[in-house]
């Protein structure tokens, strides 16, 4: 019980680190040009640099769009990896990272259940690819590479390789790595051009979720004092700072200024 404290604080401690440097950097950057207009997406933008929790990734270059999070058509196939310490779940649909069970720690409310990082009742997941429209990304079908799936005795470290083939001989390999005795999946992209004409291509990494707030919310309100907002916000000069649940938008009853000459979302 102490061991699953001691994560939970580390997660909000991590979290708020980032949102006082997230409200610093809101502060500090400067107006967009005139004509820009507020966006009612609310997909997770890519990051310019990795996520923390997948460490050894080549940070997104600031070039290119991140293809949204309209539900793809196609269907993915599950590859189960287990190791010493989690079980991974990754989708050949964008070779995303689904799921992640730790076998040494427990559900609060149920201690006979392995505790869920990522799992089904509130879907996050962990997604990468290229940027634009030539290279792979999360809505493409990934061909995952033959090789072992568990992390055997004696062996230090697992690695597990999916293949993505974009537009004009543009193929990426996601390269999965998992470490005994760590937490920490690094995720890579190695990126080979086939084509005929050279090629810029940009990464990206990138957390989404389903919007649906936590089921805990009010204990973790009660232990901390505060907890995550799950939605988006929008800065005009007309409401100034507006913050839009996800619920809100789903059910048509969102109310914030969509149209501006200046702002941001």
């Amino acid at each position: 019980m102490m061991d699953t404290q001691r994560l939970i604080l580390f997660f909000v401690f991590g979290f708020s680190i980032l949102m006082l440097w997230d409200a610093w950097e809101k502060e500090q950057r400067p107006k967009p040009a005139p004509q820009a207009q507020a966006s009612s997406a609310t997909t997770v933008p890519a990051s310019p640099t990795k996520p923390a929790a997948t460490p050894g990734a080549s940070p997104a270059a600031p070039t290119g769009s991140v293809p949204g999070a309209v539900a793809p058509a196609a269907k993915g196939e599950t590859v189960v990896v287990r190791t010493d310490l989690v079980v991974a779940e990754i989708d050949t649909l964008g070779a995303t990272l689904k799921q992640v069970e730790l076998l040494k720690h427990k559900e609060a409310k149920d201690s006979a259940k392995n505790l869920l990082l990522l799992g089904a009742e509130h879907r996050y997941q962990a997604q990468s690819g290229l940027t634009g429209d030539s290279g792979p990304n999360h809505r493409t079908i990934w061909k995952a590479e033959p090789g072992g799936l568990l992390l055997a005795e004696g062996q230090n470290a697992l690695e597990i390789r999916f293949t993505g083939q974009g537009a004009d001989g543009l193929v990426a390999t996601k390269t999965y790595r998992f470490t005994r005795n760590s937490y920490v999946i690094d995720v890579a992209l190695e990126i080979k051009n086939g084509g005929a004409a050279a090629v810029a291509p940009a990464t990206y990494f990138q957390l989404t979720h389903d919007g649906k707030p936590s089921g805990d919310a009010n204990a973790v309100a009660a232990t901390f004092g505060a907890q995550s907002f799950t939605g988006f916000a929008v800065y005009t000069d007309e409401k100034k700072f507006q913050k839009i649940e996800l619920p809100d938008v789903d059910k048509g009853k969102a109310d914030y200024v969509k149209q501006a000459t200046e702002g941001w979302l």
